[in-house]
């Protein structure tokens, strides 16, 4: 009994230290968040240029990444949508990203929607698969507007590892505030 006593602590005092992972500040234009310490800043600018008639691309704010060099890698990003105009609510953006997703060329599945509050600000989100030429990517999709700008924020992980990052992906997203 007490040998199953030890291993149970052990593996809680295991869980314990996963969760624990420290975070630092990621600042840029009227938004921060959080990230885990060891994630690289992706060069956002490199991306644009390289895709400059892509509109999603070019409202990227920023992506911070695990392993920069990997689109399957776990990360996070956030881009600022001008709604100027567009008297457009939480529920309207979310459709049209649902609609983007059915729309698009690769294999895209919406799994969850929901909705929630964070930093006092109500949000809309989605758990979206997505299967890339290396591997399937889970990711959690947030939409939140704050006057005339949606901002719309996602943590995504490789689907074999999402269960144990998915406690990181919340603390991100949670972290998300704007200034």
């Amino acid at each position: 009994m007490s040998r199953i006593v030890t291993t149970f602590l052990f593996l809680i005092a295991l869980n314990l230290v996963g969760f624990s992972q420290e975070m630092k500040d990621h600042e840029i234009d009227d938004v921060t968040i959080k990230h885990p310490v060891g994630w690289e800043v992706v060069d956002i600018e490199k991306k644009k240029k390289e895709n400059p008639q892509n509109p999603m691309v070019q409202s990227v704010l920023f992506e911070i990444s695990a392993d920069k060099e990997s689109d399957e890698a776990k990360s996070v990003q956030a881009s600022k949508l001008d709604m100027t105009g567009k008297n457009a609510t939480l529920d309207q953006i979310q459709q049209f990203f649902e609609k983007m997703y059915s729309n698009a060329q690769s294999d895209i599945q919406i799994l969850k929607k929901g909705s929630g509050e964070v930093n006092g600000y109500e949000f809309r989100s989605m758990t979206v698969k997505a299967e890339l030429e290396n591997a399937d990517v889970l990711s959690v999709q947030r939409v939140l507007l704050d006057g005339k700008y949606a901002y719309v924020v996602s943590v995504s992980s490789p689907l074999a590892e999402f269960a144990n990052f998915k406690a990181t992906g919340d603390k991100i997203l949670d972290s998300f505030q704007v200034n």
